[in-house]
């Protein structure tokens, strides 16, 4: 937006760092409108240099720079296990806590993972999530007497703090079985 009216502003005054302009369009003598795609993801620029156009006076505009990080980089996870606090950190009974653990490769916001047990959902639906350090998380349930017997297994759905989803995450190391036949 040109704070005068102005006649002689073209997209060729506008230069671009790590990205390209289409769409270009006066709306007014005032607004100017263009869409900006990033090309990679850093530090994105947009110049208008000075002089380049005049309002009705012929006095020339003033350099106007505006430049902000651009992430278009999806997060990953690494480091995924799988334990219970059972003295066999493969089984789990009820009242055991089974904790996931998992590192990102950036910072993410709140993950959301979804447990089941034999193939149903866990009765606990109060999974409690912490940010350990760094970028490591931890994703725990409390296993419920009326959880399905069988191999625990996990969904973790995670994006970045700029919005890039990253792709679920369903096995890593470790392993849990629920039992809840008494012997």
């Amino acid at each position: 937006t040109s704070s005068e009216a102005t006649t002689n502003f073209v997209v060729g005054d506008i230069t671009v760092g790590n990205g390209t302009l289409s769409s270009f369009a006066a709306t007014s003598t005032t607004v100017y409108t263009a869409t900006l795609t990033p090309t990679a993801s850093g530090g994105v620029v947009i110049n208008v240099a000075a002089g380049a156009f005049t309002d009705a006076a012929s006095n020339t505009n003033t350099n106007t720079s505006i430049s902000w990080l651009y992430d278009g980089t999806a997060p990953t996870l690494s480091s995924v296990s799988i334990a219970s606090n059972n003295s066999t950190t493969t089984q789990a009974v009820a009242d055991d806590v089974v904790t996931l653990t998992f590192t990102a490769s950036e910072a993410i916001a709140t993950p959301v993972v979804t447990f089941q047990s034999g193939g149903a959902a866990i009765t606990d639906t109060s999974v409690t999530y912490s940010n350990t350090s760094g970028n490591t998380w931890t994703a725990a349930y409390t296993a419920n007497a009326n959880d399905t017997s069988g191999v625990v297994t996990y969904s973790i759905a995670f994006s970045d703090t700029a919005g890039n989803a990253g792709t679920a995450v369903t096995s890593g190391s470790g392993s849990v079985t629920y039992d809840s036949t008494a012997p």
